[in-house]
């Protein structure tokens, strides 16, 4: 399974998920300054899954009904990123299997983790 890093995921927090064997391409070391459609279109030609913090692709998946193989939104604002990175592996630790289905959104707070299976988009 292949992710796809947005350019505000800060480069402490990829280098924590490939310590954890995570595979994350990350959009500031491939295409700096591209914009959402362009992590879209990598996405899905990878058919990878976006991590990011940009609440725009919630609009994007949603509202615009763009296929997509997933989203991982991060709302850790106001965090160190020691407690992010935290937060973080421990989600990918804890429900890396329930990110096999595809249109899945998950939104990760400093509380809680929801994961919305099948998004309605074919």
């Amino acid at each position: 399974m292949q992710f796809i890093a947005d350019e505000n995921i800060a480069e402490p927090m990829i280098t924590a998920l490939r310590e954890l064997q995570i595979d994350v391409l990350s959009i500031s070391e491939l295409m700096p300054g591209c914009s959402d459609s362009e992590v879209l279109s990598i996405a899905n030609k990878n058919n990878s899954i976006i991590i990011t913090s940009d609440k725009d692709f919630g609009e994007i998946i949603f509202r615009q009904q763009k296929i997509v193989k997933g989203v991982i939104l991060f709302r850790l604002h106001g965090l160190s990123i020691q407690e992010k990175i935290k937060i973080v592996k421990n989600f990918f630790v804890n429900h890396l299997n329930s990110l096999t289905e595809t249109n899945i959104f998950v939104v990760i707070t400093e509380n809680n983790i929801r994961i919305r299976k099948s998004i309605g988009l074919i």
